[in-house]
């Protein structure tokens, strides 16, 4: 009996550098992508089946044989194999660690026998590209729908991805009947009712699947169409476990190796479809706004304009006061706990700006007060705060921004006849909570909530008033795509203000161009302004980001190890040509975790639009950082 050399990728975690592929001795012939039961060290695990190779030499003694066939058949569809290759790749990651992310917690038995349905031919496409369209505001479903029905009457699969497990039933109730009974929702199920939908999609036809994070994994064949909705939202990508992967960016590969049909969709386009696809995209901008809404900007270094210490203008308490005996309610958005603020001179109430960018620094505290410092959330520029204002001579500084039980605290001494609800992270815990913090708001007359970026996901009823009362927080945190974020959190807390409501937005640098914009509902000079700036200073969508990070009990250690590490991708750089920065090494904007000090090194990489998802640069750091070091592909935040 001729033995044969199989190497396989055993799903467990296997570090840098190596490339989590070893090789085992088998009299059998196993099909690519099946599943095999391999002795690893000490224990043993189930592992995909790369490849197979015959040899006529004596094969090497040290191999040792596999332990058992747990599927003969292939688990994945070449195309899940393919992408979760990519995925490795693409966000440096083990592949062991990546296949183990979709098979785990599957009994794998009961996928073994499903997976026999997986078509054993991919249809062939004329096409040789993915072809991408863009649908954006309120009429975005109605394109959907028409493609969708199109791709069902074609017999084929339609995979519709959304940032969170809520959207799944918004996006659903959004179907049209016919559409409707073809959809499923995966994220929304409880864990048995789960596996059996994923062992039906290996035979799925005709099918809408929709699905947060990894339906883009999912084992559904003859896909026609991907839709990738709200996809400016940053839930899209996962940031706090590996593989730190991207749905977007994945979902696109996905319609690469497919070459099927992907639309990107939400209330607002990201900058990244906007470089894409312009002309469509400004024209939707240039549309008139569906309901009379009034913005209105609060100048709050207008002493005229504010109430004594408190922060708030006459005019919106006025507002508030007319809302509440009328039995309205009101919303008033906060910084989410634990944002930066910034510093503003309490003489001149000049706020301290970056000198390259002219930007509002962000004030980073620490318990030691002589150890705070402020951080350019553009060029990254750190100084110590100033002894004395450079506009008046002061020497008196505050912090700018409010808490949410501030605001609270204030409101109650003037409202206190309303009923105000709070709803932040130290506020609501479970889903069960945000749940019932929302329904009390939504049929309490008389009610104010105060409530951060979470609630904006939540299904609210249309208030009278909404507000953001300390708007500068949000436009000080020290990341390159704050304003980005502050401009479609604005969107959204503008779509739950009732036709003839007002939304609020009090400032104390009523100058900045964006607030002008949003009162004039100028979507494409912000994004215009926008993309200039990003351009300028090479960030996303003209650049690919890559952070890496590093932990030590002894701070000197880790700032040390990226130190060596810079100037070992310095050489890199030359030695291939590579076009790339390095900044850095810089702390983390929360320098210690459970006595852990954290910095970090940014790359930032040069590429064409057309070659954004390739992973030449990837490949050389995968050889050269080594396991203890973190690296997170286009990053959320480069704090």
């Amino acid at each position: 009996m001729i033995k044969k050399i199989v190497n396989v990728i055993p799903l467990t975690y296997i570090p840098r550098p190596h490339s989590s592929i070893f090789s085992y001795e088998t009299n059998l012939d196993l099909a690519p992508s099946s599943l095999v039961l391999v002795p690893f060290g000490k224990r043993s695990f189930p592992a995909i089946v790369k490849e197979m190779h015959q040899k006529n030499d004596p094969l090497p003694p040290y191999l040792k044989p596999i332990l058992s066939i747990i599927s003969e058949n292939p688990v994945l569809p070449l195309h899940t194999k393919l992408l979760l290759e990519w995925v490795s790749k693409y966000y440096i990651t083990p592949k062991g660690l990546v296949f183990k992310s979709v098979l785990s917690g599957l009994d794998l038995q009961k996928v073994a026998h499903a997976a026999k349905q997986i078509p054993k031919i991919n249809k062939t496409k004329s096409e040789t590209t993915e072809r991408r369209n863009y649908a954006f505001g309120s009429d975005r479903f109605t394109e959907y729908n028409e493609q969708i029905a199109e791709k069902l009457s074609k017999d084929q699969n339609v995979l519709i991805l959304v940032p969170t497990i809520k959207q799944e039933t918004e996006v659903s109730r959004k179907l049209t009947p016919a559409n409707k009974k073809r959809a499923v929702m995966l994220s929304s199920k409880n864990p048995k009712a789960q596996h059996e939908l994923w062992l039906k999609l290996y035979s799925a036809k005709k099918t809408i699947l929709i699905g947060a994070k990894k339906a883009v994994f999912a084992p559904l064949s003859d896909i026609g169409l991907i839709i990738i909705e709200d996809e400016n939202n940053i839930l899209h990508k996962i940031s706090l476990q590996h593989p730190k992967y991207n749905t977007k960016e994945t979902a696109l590969a996905l319609a690469q190796i497919l070459k099927c049909d992907v639309i990107f969709g939400g209330e607002l386009p990201s900058l990244e479809s906007i470089t894409e696809s312009t002309e469509k995209i400004y024209n939707f901008f240039r549309e008139p706004a569906q309901k009379e809404l009034k913005i209105r900007i609060e100048d709050l270094t207008d002493k005229k304009q504010r109430r004594s210490n408190y922060r708030f203008s006459p005019k919106f308490l006025d507002n508030l006061e007319k809302i509440i005996k009328k039995g309205g309610r009101v919303i008033i958005l906060s910084a989410r706990k634990g944002e930066a603020s910034g510093l503003m001179c309490k003489d001149c109430e000049e706020i301290i700006q970056c000198p390259a960018c002219s930007a509002p620094f962000a004030l980073y505290t620490s318990v030691d007060s002589e150890q705070n410092k402020l951080i350019c959330r553009h060029c990254g520029q750190m100084i110590l705060p100033p002894k004395t204002c450079a506009n008046c001579g002061g020497w008196r500084f505050k912090p700018i921004g409010l808490a949410s039980s501030k605001i609270a605290e204030y409101l109650n001494k003037f409202f206190p006849e309303a009923k105000i609800f709070l709803f932040d992270g130290s506020t609501v815990k479970t889903d069960k909570d945000k749940a019932g913090v929302i329904e009390d708001f939504n049929r309490t007359k008389s009610s104010i909530l105060i409530a951060t970026k979470m609630a904006l996901t939540e299904k609210i009823k249309a208030v009278d008033i909404a507000a953001i009362v300390a708007v500068d927080q949000f436009l000080t945190i020290p990341n390159f795509n704050a304003q980005e974020i502050l401009f479609d959190t604005i969107i959204k807390l503008k779509s739950l203000v009732k036709s003839g409501g007002i939304l609020v937005i009090q400032t104390y640098r009523a100058e900045q161009k964006i607030l002008n914009t949003l009162e004039q509902n100028d979507f494409e000079t912000f994004f215009k302004d926008e993309l200039q700036m990003r351009k300028e200073l090479t960030w996303p969508p003209y650049t690919k980001l890559i952070k890496i990070t590093t932990h030590n009990k002894k701070e000197a250690s880790a700032h040390e190890s990226l130190i060596k590490l810079a100037e070992n991708l310095s050489i890199l750089k030359k030695s291939r040509n590579l076009r790339f920065e390095i900044i850095g090494p810089y702390p983390a904007y929360i320098r210690k975790i459970k006595n852990q000090y954290r910095w970090h090194i940014l790359i930032k990489e040069y590429v064409a639009d057309s070659n954004k998802l390739s992973f030449s640069l990837q490949d050389e750091l995968q050889k050269i950082v080594s396991a203890n070091f973190d690296i997170d592909v286009n990053p959320e935040s480069i704090l």
